[in-house]
């Protein structure tokens, strides 16, 4: 099984270190990990100057168990998050980020996406307003 670690819900993300700023970071595979005690085996894929694929597998990481789930979580997710980054500047020219990773620590970064948030709760909240009346 392979899982992507680098996009979290909210509700259920833990603060991560990563390229020098704070970001939200899923704990699912540090949990799932601790909770099947299964080895995590991260693994890169990275694109040759000829096209080919190449498929980069590290050896397991050696995780945080003590009795702290949420202690554990987080350095697990922290430790697999350097990782991640690791790669990132081993090959940044490979890097495509399309999702808004740093919203949570650094929401200046957004103000069109949270206009249009805020947008779209006003909207919500008139067209609930209006169903109450009629």
């Amino acid at each position: 099984m392979a899982l992507l670690i680098d996009q979290s819900k909210r509700s259920e993300s833990v603060d991560a270190r990563f390229l020098g700023k704070w970001v939200t970071a899923t704990p699912a595979a540090a949990l799932l990990a601790l909770r099947c005690k299964s080895p995590v085996i991260p693994g890169f894929c990275t694109r040759e100057p000829d096209g080919q694929l190449s498929l980069r597998l590290d050896p397991p990481l050696n995780l945080q168990r003590t009795d702290d789930l949420r202690a554990d979580l987080i350095a697990n997710t922290q430790m697999m998050t350097d990782i991640v980054e690791r790669a990132i500047r081993e090959h940044p020219d490979q890097w495509l980020w399309l999702h808004k990773r740093w919203k949570k620590h650094y929401p200046h970064l957004y103000p069109e996406y949270f206009a249009r948030r805020q947008r779209r709760k006003l909207k919500e909240q008139r067209r609930l307003s209006e169903d109450r009346k009629s």
